[in-house]
């Protein structure tokens, strides 16, 4: 059993943390109902550290809507050191007004809408592992059948050091896509150091996608096997450097090359 540090136990869900603090899990937890929040921040300056532990949304089935972790419109807020899984989203932070929350050392799978979804400004996404983020499987019935590993919506984010595997949409009638960072809406931030891996070819997946975003530099990361790399979408604009890519079937588009991609 791990020994938490100090601070307040999470030993049940759901929770709601509505004080500044630090907050720990101890014991491997689960939430099977198929809608609501797990876990619920409900203040600024708010620490949550999972413990190396594991958040479970799975006893709710796999068309669940449920979210494993959300905090709306707090800032100051660190999430880290665990495990989010089997939520439609895992960690959410949404809101113009949040401001500067950390994101680290999460490992988010089997996740089957979005991994980490971070909505204001000032927020860093960095260190953390995401795989199988796979589209709802009830996208023929009005579920979500595109899916994102890590999206950025607002001003001056930094998505670093994050190892993103197996992001697909649903296919079939209501064919989806994949995006392994969605940097939408989200002028003046950077996406470096990254590496993006699917086994499987998809048509339409991104690997890093910048949209209605101005002056987004992205730089040294790594994509494997996507339908389009780098896309800087319609109007659009910044950098993009040292980026190298395999397999996908458009390196880059949009933006400005300033050198050593390939």
């Amino acid at each position: 059993m791990p020994i938490p540090p100090l601070g307040t136990a999470i030993s049940t869900l759901p929770a709601t943390l509505s004080s500044p603090g630090l907050y720990v899990l101890t014991a491997d937890l689960s939430f099977a109902a198929p809608t609501g929040v797990a876990i619920t921040i409900n203040a600024d300056g708010v620490v949550l550290d999972l413990n190396g532990l594991t958040l479970s949304g799975k006893p709710a089935g796999p068309a669940s809507k449920a979210v494993g972790i959300l905090a709306a419109a707090h800032s100051d807020l660190t999430i880290r050191n665990g495990a989010v899984t089997g939520f439609y989203n895992g960690v959410v932070i949404e809101g113009d007004a949040a401001r500067g929350c950390l994101i680290e050392r999460l490992f988010v799978y089997d996740v089957t809408y979005q991994g980490i979804r971070v909505e204001g400004s000032g927020h860093i996404v960095r260190g953390n592992r995401l795989v199988n983020i796979t589209g709802n499987p009830d996208a023929a019935s009005g579920g979500n059948q595109c899916s994102g590993a890590i999206g950025a919506y607002g001003a001056a984010n930094t998505i670093l050091n994050n190892d993103i595997v197996d992001v697909y949409g649903v296919t079939g009638k209501h064919a989806g896509f994949g995006t392994g960072i969605n940097v939408n809406a989200s002028k003046q931030s950077i996406v470096e150091n990254n590496r993006l891996i699917n086994r499987t070819f998809e048509k339409n997946s991104y690997g890093i996608f910048i949209g209605e975003s101005t002056d987004v530099l992205v730089i040294h990361n790594r994509i494997v096997d996507r339908d389009m790399a780098i896309k800087y979408f319609d109007a659009s604009t910044g950098a993009y450097r040292d980026n190298q890519t395999q397999a996908c079937a458009t390196p880059y588009s949009g933006g400005t090359d300033v050198g050593g991609n390939h």
